[in-house]
């Protein structure tokens, strides 16, 4: 068996896509050239979930409700840990807080692998204002970007480095 990867370019970049594929064998035992039809679905992806771990999973979680608005849609109490699911912006946030394990704590410093998450807003000035008035503890000033884009970084619960961003408006 023989796996066939196709770039996005081959389909627009629209997933799920199926590929209508024509295989004719240059030989044939029956000495006859017959064509064989493929359908091949590309495999798809979406995200998932970010997936946090977390001193104290409810005070945390409560945090990212009061602050941006998340929706806890789930609390799940495993064996050995305790997970709340957090929706935000359309995407799932997993919160967990280990029972038998003290974990190693995060730093909000840049770093290699997963640096921090962004939130989009609309109004980054009342954002920052309201976090200010919070006692959140900010990474950076507001900075504009080249092509207009605003963005701040704040440290959030268990050392989560969080980036706030504004596009332009057009």
């Amino acid at each position: 068996m023989r796996i066939i990867r196709f770039p996005n370019w081959v389909t627009d970049g629209v997933y799920p896509a199926y590929i209508y594929v024509t295989v004719t064998p240059l030989r044939s035992r029956t000495r006859k050239n017959k064509s064989i039809n493929i359908f091949l679905k590309v495999m798809e992806f979406t995200t998932d979930h970010i997936h946090l771990k977390a001193e104290n999973a409810l005070e945390s979680s409560k945090w990212y409700v009061e602050h941006f608005g998340a929706i806890i849609t789930e609390q799940v109490d495993w064996t050995n840990m305790f997970t709340i699911r957090l929706l935000l912006g359309g995407v799932m946030i997993n919160v967990t807080q280990h029972k038998d394990t003290v974990l190693e704590k995060g730093t909000f410093e840049t770093h290699l692998g997963l640096d921090h998450f962004g939130i989009k807003t609309d109004n980054i000035d009342d954002v920052w204002s309201m976090l200010e008035e919070t006692g959140t503890q900010f990474l950076s000033p507001i900075k504009s970007l080249p092509n207009g884009t605003r963005v701040f970084f704040i440290k959030g619960p268990d050392n989560v480095r969080i980036e706030l961003l504004e596009y332009p408006h057009r």
